[in-house]
């Protein structure tokens, strides 16, 4: 999949709005279903937040909106997650530094 588009979190709120910005929705609805397109896990909870504050909506219905939109879209973990075990050195297996370890060059992974 190659990845064009990072949506922020004003593309879904014109996606998923009640609002009358029609251009608006159609150019967000169109990025969203691309297929070229990303969001983050923090997009979606400013999503959230921002939705049950401005338009006051039950969480019924934003739960079904979160549904939708990880449905069509790939969501990008938070960077706090941890990374996947396979990516991630054996630490124990690794051995003594060479000598001539330098402390201020770049070790090659």
């Amino acid at each position: 999949m190659s990845v064009e588009y990072f949506l922020d979190t004003n593309v879904l709120l014109y996606r998923y709005s009640d609002q009358d910005i029609p251009d608006k929705r159609r150019i967000a609805a169109n990025l969203l279903e691309s297929g070229r397109a990303i969001a983050g896990a923090q997009v979606l909870n400013e999503l959230c937040n921002v939705i049950r504050k401005k338009f006051p909506t039950s969480y019924t219905k934003i739960e079904s909106t979160l549904t939708e939109i990880r449905g069509r879209l790939p969501i990008m973990p938070p960077a706090w997650e941890d990374p996947p075990v396979e990516t991630v050195p054996d630490w124990d297996t690794l051995g003594p530094p060479p000598p001539e370890y330098v402390f201020d060059q770049r070790v090659p992974w």
